[in-house]
């Protein structure tokens, strides 16, 4: 895969011309980008892509380099993409958190204005519903924690 990257590099040879940013995290980690660091990135470099020839292709040292950059690149994309996985499960748990205690909320009041005849039986009911939405909440928050932790760790194993 490295090796098709770089042969993808010296073929399309100039196709890659450009400015770029170098972006670096409080501990040191790189991102790379083509639009400005994000707000939580503290430092911030332009650089410009430079053009291979096939000459520079055969040199031992450019090979080496040209596949630490790319697994860089690759990390970075990784480490982007994860970061935005994070936001969306952190997000999802944030807006069922929310879903839920309206939800619950609104049939604990119904149960609390239950009055008359058959009010005990007609409570159990609003409870019974309370009770199967807390069952699908619990479910719900459960996977995308799953799903959250898995994102967490992968990005752990990235930046080691």
């Amino acid at each position: 895969m490295k090796y098709l990257l770089l042969i993808l590099v010296v073929m399309a040879k100039g196709a890659l011309a450009g400015d770029y940013y170098e972006c670096r995290d409080a501990q040191g980690n790189k991102l790379f980008s083509q639009t400005p660091c994000p707000s939580e990135y503290i430092s911030e470099d332009i650089k410009t892509f430079k053009e291979m020839t096939i000459e520079q292709s055969s040199d031992t040292e450019t090979q080496s380099s040209s596949r630490d950059y790319a697994q860089e690149l690759s990390d970075s994309n990784k480490t982007i993409q994860l970061n935005r996985q994070i936001g969306k499960s952190q997000k999802k748990l944030q807006t069922l958190r929310e879903s839920y205690d309206r939800d619950i909320t609104k049939l604990q009041n119904e149960v609390d204005s239950i009055g008359g005849i058959n009010a005990r039986n007609r409570a159990q009911l609003v409870v019974d519903r309370m009770n199967q939405l807390t069952i699908k909440f619990e479910a719900e928050r459960d996977n995308e924690m799953a799903a959250l932790e898995e994102s967490k760790k992968a990005l752990n194993a990235l930046k080691k």
